[in-house]
């Protein structure tokens, strides 16, 4: 960021994967960082991934074939086979997703998901940096239906009614419960649900775009 010209302090956004790096960095760069947002991002609240059996197998399968997609260049013909239908890309699919080998974290740092997480969360101490944590979880049966919609374009309604049932279970509410802790302890950190798909900011970005202002005026 130096190298090109763009001076601390930042505002961090992160998705996803991302999370633990943004923890670690506001805690142990906070003079660079002047606010945080996280979107539906992992934080203390998710498990560590198994390191042995069927999942580890699973995990390590994946990133096997991913990894030699991309170095024989499967993906970036997949990508230029099926960009038609990455409609939120209009005429730029081809070129944006011909990037998307290098921007898949799964490939690249998923062997170091546990020992990353360990070491974000005992980096963090409270401070006053202005922090938003979005969720995306589903309040109502509504809500379940809308996400359906926007992610096949009908309902299956027995769909709707797991997803909302999940949502509403007691193991749902101790992970709730959990990231509300994390929030806690990073301090000055406020908790915002917009009822969505994991990727929130498509399919309500209007919603999404309010969440960021608040924060934008909260470091002002």
């Amino acid at each position: 960021m130096k190298n090109a010209g763009v001076e601390a302090p930042y505002i961090l956004m992160a998705h996803s994967m991302s999370g633990p790096y943004v923890t670690y960095w506001e805690n142990k760069y906070p003079e660079e960082v002047s606010g945080v947002i996280f979107n539906n991002s992992i934080s203390s609240a998710n498990e560590e991934m198994p390191e042995e059996g069927l999942p580890k197998f699973m995990r390590d399968a994946a990133v096997t074939i991913g990894t030699f997609a991309n170095n024989t260049g499967w993906t970036t013909v997949k990508n230029a086979l099926f960009a038609e239908e990455y409609d939120e890309y209009g005429e730029y699919s081809k070129d944006a997703l011909a990037f998307e080998k290098a921007s898949v974290p799964n490939y690249g740092e998923v062997r170091n998901y546990n020992v990353n997480m360990r070491t974000a969360w005992d980096s963090i101490q409270a401070n006053d940096i202005p922090k938003v944590y979005i969720t995306n979880d589903y309040e109502t049966l509504e809500d379940a239906r809308e996400y359906l919609m926007f992610l096949y374009g009908e309902v299956d309604e027995e769909l709707a009614q797991e997803l909302f049932e999940e949502s509403q279970s007691e193991e749902h509410k101790e992970h709730r419960k959990k990231i509300s802790e994390y929030c806690k302890s990073l301090g000055n950190c406020e908790e915002v649900n917009i009822p969505a798909s994991h990727e929130i900011s498509d399919q309500k970005p209007e919603e999404f775009v309010k969440e960021i202002e608040k924060l934008i005026d909260r470091i002002k």
